[in-house]
């Protein structure tokens, strides 16, 4: 009997799929815990799944956990606690959030080239401003992905739509993507939507040409200190 310990909120469809898994204990604790707070020793002892934000505090006391389900993409959090040292696998949430990132990045887009802020300032000031800037539109403009991962894949999906022109750049060809989860309908699993795809050495004729740079890079030493001449994602 595997013992799975869940301390995230969850659906009731999803909690009722994971109670019908075989040979399964599924243990449901309080999803407020932050990581900080420790959980109590008769819930944690035996479980060999965690599935949450992150783990917590006394997760070093979880002497039969295999496996760890965090519910982000970024994973540096768990580095200092050497779960790979202890024959812990860990597993992030890569590609869910590509969706919410994506329209938070057309919706940046909007913000600033209309100047959404200081649209509020004349509202709250009781200013009437009729300046071309508030109806100024993105569509027809350049947009550079800095990397063509599952997160810079979601973004050009939504600036095609929106009427840009989308430039990339990236360390290897541009192909089919099946090594990542996607939400289904989203993305560019193909690969064909790029109008314009740059190899790394030719970082500044992509950056010439840009109205806006998106950067969809990994976080890695490869992709630290600087723009130029950095491995860019794939």
């Amino acid at each position: 009997m595997t013992k799975i310990l869940i301390n995230i909120p969850i659906k009731p469809d999803v909690l009722q799929r994971i109670r019908a898994l075989p040979n399964a204990e599924i243990v449901v604790v309080d999803p407020s815990n932050d990581g900080v707070t420790p959980l109590p020793l008769e819930v944690i002892s035996g479980a060999e799944v965690l599935v949450c934000h992150l783990p917590p505090v006394n997760q070093a006391e979880m002497k039969d956990l295999k496996l760890v389900q965090i519910m982000s993409a970024g994973f540096n959090q768990l580095a200092p606690m050497k779960l790979a040292q202890r024959g812990v696998r860990a597993c992030n949430a890569g590609g869910v959030y590509n969706t919410a990132i994506g329209e938070w990045t057309i919706a940046m887009l909007v913000n600033l080239t209309r100047d959404l802020r200081g649209m509020i300032r004349n509202q709250d000031t009781g200013v009437w401003d009729r300046d071309d800037r508030f109806a100024a539109e993105i569509r027809g403009r350049t947009l550079g992905l800095w990397g063509y991962g599952g997160l810079g894949r979601e973004v050009a999906r939504l600036a095609r739509v929106m009427g840009l022109t989308v430039h990339v750049l990236a360390r290897s060809p541009i192909g089919r993507r099946d090594d990542t989860y996607a939400v289904p309908g989203t993305g560019d699993p193909e690969g064909s939507l790029p109008d314009k795809v740059f190899g790394p050495e030719q970082d500044l004729a992509f950056l010439g040409g840009l109205d806006y740079l998106v950067l969809a890079m990994p976080l890695n030493p490869a992709n630290t200190g600087g723009l130029a001449r950095v491995s860019c994602g794939r």
